[in-house]
């Protein structure tokens, strides 16, 4: 394979080798711009907020609304952190927590919302 780099830069001038550089360059660079284009819209790139999936049950029934469950998570540190998609899972909450146990639930459970888990039940 060397000896075909070799052969074939012999036949092409200092120019157009250096055509060929400069357009190597810009396809890297328009791949490179693409790659952002696609960080930033997933929420992926440095600086942009990330996007949080939360999974309730329809119909919701928990004591406190979905704002103060995750402001709640954000308290006290169980929130998804970094960039891209973080996904809070309050299907396994139970129902039947008056607020002040939801929010005690939370504050000394929320590890557990952190993310999709796999049932074991």
């Amino acid at each position: 394979m060397r000896n075909l780099c070799r052969r074939t830069a012999a036949y092409h001038s200092y120019a157009e080798q250096a055509n060929m550089v400069a357009e190597a360059g810009r396809a890297m660079t328009a791949v490179t711009k693409r790659i952002a284009k696609l960080e930033n819209r997933f929420g992926m790139a440095e600086g942009t907020p990330q996007i949080l999936m939360i999974l309730s049950h329809s119909g919701w029934g928990l004591a406190l609304d979905q704002d103060t469950c995750i402001q709640i998570l954000d308290e006290s540190g169980f929130l998804p952190t970094g960039p891209g998609i973080g996904i809070v899972n309050l299907l396994k909450i139970p129902m039947d927590l008056t607020a002040e146990e939801l929010r005690k639930f939370l504050q000394e459970h929320g590890e557990e919302t952190n993310g999709v888990r796999p049932r074991t039940d």
